[in-house]
């Protein structure tokens, strides 16, 4: 971001609120690749759980 924009994105703000937007922000990214490792890792182990129960019918 150039400095020119930065200066007019602190225009009227104080630091309290760039403060809470900052973590607001991190928050979100974090959550957001925190819960896609954590689906794949579900989908992962429900796809397993498939496949040994198709196994198991198929000795059957």
């Amino acid at each position: 971001m150039p400095l020119k924009e930065f200066s007019r994105y602190l225009e009227n703000k104080n630091f309290d609120n760039i403060l809470h937007k900052g973590k607001k922000e991190s928050y979100e990214l974090m959550l957001a690749q925190g819960v896609a490792p954590v689906a794949l890792f579900i989908s992962k182990l429900m796809i397993e759980a498939i496949q040994q129960e198709e196994s198991k019918h198929a000795l059957s």
